[in-house]
């Protein structure tokens, strides 16, 4: 369980930072500034972390129901 959980975590800072750079980069491609960034950032950023781990919480528990 405690390699479940540890590659959890893993995997859900990688989607972060691969997110979260690759935001970054496109906005900095194409320029966008001001409301635009903040919204981009904020709705592409920690709210992915979170997801990440949430959904991967709900799989660990699917599959411990189901015996997988």
């Amino acid at each position: 369980m405690v390699n479940a959980c540890f590659l959890l975590a893993a995997a859900a800072i990688a989607k972060f930072v691969i997110i979260y750079l690759t935001v970054i980069g496109i906005v900095q491609y194409l320029g966008v500034a001001g409301k635009a960034l903040v919204m981009l950032t904020m709705m592409l950023g920690w709210p992915q972390l979170i997801t990440g781990f949430v959904g991967g919480a709900i799989f660990l528990a699917v599959c411990k129901k189901l015996s997988i």
